[in-house]
């Protein structure tokens, strides 16, 4: 058995050591389900799948490239460096022939290419699973992790029948600490690392722990589409309004937060929604609905910048598309933007125009079907 990479930076455990507390009993028969090899899984940017023979070659040449990265194993030192091609075949053949019961192993896959892994080992004795995750080091920064865990995470909990799933990652390693806090998952306990560090020197791992029925209120924790009319809206909610303001220059989006959150209050035509889980404001969307075309314009919207690249904005509009039946939904956008519609369903088209800022004015418009 290879180690296992509990995270992108982690140290990992060659083998799941035993916790300390006391196994949960087993679930009778009736209630175990087998998880499927052929299993795979979509996010809004992502495809994970298992590893196959089908995939293996193109795979190879994938982890050939992204792993062979001294930044990526630096808190890795399982993974060789160099890491060469035999090691890349050694690594696509271990994933292929382990067994999924125990060791589920997702291949990460955007745009058709391998960029990391997300992996758990299962203890079925206390039905416990440990997670684990590596993303190529070129897509860092980009929610990548999360998004992809978050997903297996989900798998995990809604086909294995566990009861909880823990990580481990190297005390120093602050990106994976961040990972996990946004996985849901709280600290549990630091204690000495099982393995020394690539410099062979003694270590502290950090344990992150979600429980079931922590996961389960997660789940059941609905977004909620509210409407901010007439409603004082506070301080930290000016900057998301500013940060709507896209074809504005950065210094006119600073000062427009609250001149922007008084035009929507006063308004009549203008409506201002908000996107709120666990009662905190997590994204909004400013619209002008002219009912006797059924359009609805869309002027603003923006995603706290803290849960970015999360699916928030689609499931904004989304929410959107509910609460305002059979209308066309448009707007004006600029071409940095235009990814993030298209990929939304809207059609999206040059005018012709500039922005105040000298971009290009796009157009994107949805129709219901």
């Amino acid at each position: 058995r290879r180690w296992t990479a509990p995270s992108t930076g982690q140290h990992p455990r060659q083998k799941q050591q035993p916790h300390c507390e006391a196994a949960s009993p087993s679930p009778p028969a009736a209630r175990e389900r087998s998880p499927v090899r052929g299993q795979t899984l979509n996010t809004t940017r992502l495809f994970l799948r298992p590893f196959s023979e089908e995939y293996a070659p193109e795979d190879i040449e994938a982890a050939l490239q992204y792993r062979n990265d001294e930044e990526f194993v630096h808190f890795l030192p399982h993974i060789p460096h160099p890491f060469k091609r035999a090691d890349a075949e050694r690594f696509v053949a271990t994933n292929i022939e382990e067994p999924w019961s125990r060791y589920p192993t997702f291949a990460v896959v955007d745009d058709g290419h391998l960029i990391g892994t997300v992996n758990l080992e299962v203890d079925t004795g206390t039905r416990t699973a440990m997670l684990g995750y590596a993303i190529s080091r070129a897509r860092w920064g980009e929610g990548i992790a999360p998004e992809a865990a978050r997903a297996v995470i989900d798998w995990a909990f809604e086909t294995l029948d566990l009861t909880r799933i823990w990580a481990s990652t190297d005390a120093r390693h602050d990106r994976s600490h961040r990972v996990l806090a946004k996985l849901g998952m709280h600290h549990d306990e630091t204690r000495p690392a099982a393995h020394p560090d690539r410099e062979g020197a003694p270590t502290t791992e950090v344990v992150y722990t979600l429980r079931r029925e922590e996961w389960a209120r997660r789940a059941a924790s609905a977004l909620t589409l509210v409407s901010l009319a007439g409603r004082e809206l506070e301080p930290d909610v000016h900057p998301l309004l500013a940060a709507a303001q896209i074809h504005r220059t950065p210094e006119d989006a600073t000062s427009r937060g609250p001149a922007i959150a008084a035009e929507y209050a006063n308004t009549p035509a203008h409506e201002l929604w908000g996107l709120e889980q666990d009662g905190d404001l997590v994204a909004i969307a400013g619209v002008e609905h002219d009912a006797a075309t059924n359009l609805v314009e869309l002027n603003d919207l923006a995603v706290d910048e803290r849960l970015r690249r999360t699916g928030l904005g689609r499931r904004i509009i989304e929410e959107l598309r509910h609460r305002y039946p059979g209308a066309t939904i448009g707007g004006n956008t600029i071409p940095r933007a235009a990814a993030f519609y298209e990929a939304a369903g809207f059609d999206v088209e040059d005018t012709g125009d500039k922005m105040p800022s000298g971009d290009p004015l796009l157009r994107f418009t949805w129709r219901p079907a």
